[in-house]
């Protein structure tokens, strides 16, 4: 910013300044330099219609900052009704909602499952905000994009309290709300009126992924009882940034929901499936996230060569390849939904040597794999390795080629 970057440009996709970013990661530091060289407090217009102080509150995996907000509200920012809400700020609440009574019912984007101001509630644990909600008029029948309504959340989410509060308002009890609360009786006639409802393809066939995300294994249980299956794909429109193919193990392994990883292993669910944006298997979700427990857990099933390359399984390695020789070249192009790309050309070496996996490629020498391959533009392993600085396996690559 001293040679003259502009705090206030915005980015290509989110349309965000950078104290969008900033606030959604916490960075105080950050904040407080934008904000002393005049970055936009507000930051209207950003795609996802959060303004930035929705970015440091509304996100459904942030720990709000009261800090940071109370700075940010003290330089100019103004509350919207998501952050209200996820606040618990019941007087902006009710002033938001007055002076603009569609701010009741105001959905999120898509990437946000167009959830109402009550869903948020409950999604960021405010009892207060449900209430205020509530007392304002708010529809407790009014459905998110994965058509849950705010009592479903709550059972999804184990939230009894606030499921109560729902309940003594009169909310109706749907399907999602009797497997997790559980309501035997309703769940029973619920299944009994449409008995397919929790197949592939059916009204609730993509529950178990929602559940997944939040839900206990026993609820996962009751779900797979009742005929969910555990390898089912989620919609785009309701999975993490709107991935094709993503499968409830996904689902469990980017939030971390070791209990449901545990069920769903313990019934089946591939780990080694790939969802069809980023390719990524449940292994490489829950790399991605940092869940080391429910990585842990994962990585005890079948992963294929690339997962156990990655990872540096040196003797999970060894064992796929004495049963499956042909593998050891094999690239990322011939692997199911993964098409050619950028990485098309990755065989296990080279993504071991692109990972650092030190262990992985030594193993991988060891077992003849071939270390004269090169890129796209000609570039040679060992210029690859030296190039992201992996003296050791550069070391190792001249070794063989010499």
């Amino acid at each position: 910013m001293q040679r003259g970057a502009d705090p206030n440009v915005r980015c290509e996709g989110d349309y965000a300044f950078p104290l969008h970013f900033a606030a959604e990661k916490q960075h105080f530091p950050i904040i407080r330099l934008l904000v002393e060289h005049h970055a936009d407090t507000n930051g209207e217009g950003d795609y996802h219609e959060l303004g930035v102080i929705g970015w440091a509150t509304a996100w459904d995996y942030i720990h709000a900052n009261r800090e940071i907000v109370d700075y940010l509200t003290a330089h100019g920012a103004q509350h919207n009704i998501f952050s209200a809400v996820a606040m618990g700020e019941v007087e902006t609440i009710r002033k938001l909602v007055a002076r603009s009574p569609a701010d009741l019912e105001r959905g999120m984007d898509l990437v946000n499952k167009r959830r109402h101001p009550l869903h948020l509630a409950v999604v960021k644990k405010r009892p207060e905000s449900l209430t205020a909600l509530l007392g304002l008029g708010a529809d407790m029948e009014a459905l998110d994009e994965a058509g849950f309504t705010a009592l479903d959340q709550a059972a999804l989410r184990g939230e009894t309290a606030m499921a109560q509060t729902l309940l003594d308002r009169g909310a109706k009890i749907r399907l999602p709300a009797a497997v997790a609360l559980p309501r035997t009786r309703e769940l029973s006639r619920l299944l009994r009126d449409d008995p397919a409802c929790l197949n592939p393809g059916k009204r609730w066939g993509h529950l178990i992924v929602r559940a997944s995300e939040q839900s206990s294994g026993t609820v996962l249980e009751n779900l797979i009882r009742a005929g969910a299956s555990v390898n089912v794909r989620d919609d785009p429109k309701t999975a993490v940034d709107c991935t094709s193919g993503y499968t409830p193990l996904h689902a469990a392994a980017f939030h971390g929901n070791v209990s449901a990883v545990s069920v769903l292993l313990k019934h089946g669910a591939s780990v080694s499936v790939r969802e069809e944006k980023y390719h990524g298997t449940p292994a490489g979700w829950v790399n991605y996230a940092g869940h080391t427990e429910a990585g842990n857990l994962i990585l005890q099933g079948p992963v294929d060569l690339m997962e156990a390359v990655e990872n540096g399984l040196t003797e999970r390695i060894l064992a796929i390849l004495a049963e499956e020789p042909d593998q050891l070249n094999r690239p990322f192009s011939d692997y199911p939904l993964y098409p050619l790309n950028d990485e098309g050309w990755y065989t296990p070496l080279v993504l071991g040597v692109v990972q650092g996996r030190v262990e992985s490629v030594r193993v991988l020498l060891d077992q003849g794999a071939d270390a004269a391959v090169r890129g796209p533009d000609g570039r040679s392993l060992c210029e690859l390795a030296e190039e992201q600085g992996h003296e050791q396996i550069a070391e190792l690559l001249n070794a063989v080629q010499n």
